[in-house]
């Protein structure tokens, strides 16, 4: 195959993703992601001095948020038989 025919599809598929609207959908979405991490808003500031303070889970119970995970996990996981110990 030639050389030029991958720069050519590049191009190809970058001008339909442009005509598509997804190019500046994803700018936007950059955009909104690092203004989300980069201004905080006054529930992160508080969750993130909670949390070097006193660690994620504290800070987590003191905010309100409920974890997935830690209704997956039992709470005393020591006790948990493990498979086959029956």
């Amino acid at each position: 195959m030639p050389d030029h025919v991958v720069e050519v599809m590049k191009r190809s598929v970058n001008r339909r993703w442009e005509l598509a609207g997804l190019r500046l959908g994803f700018e936007e979405d950059i955009d909104a992601f690092i203004g989300d991490k980069v201004d905080m808003g006054p529930f992160q500031l508080g969750y993130r001095s909670l949390s070097r303070e006193h660690g994620p889970s504290v800070a987590a119970e003191r905010m309100g948020l409920e974890s997935p995970v830690r209704q997956m996990v039992p709470e005393n996981s020591s006790d948990a038989e493990s498979p086959g110990t029956k």
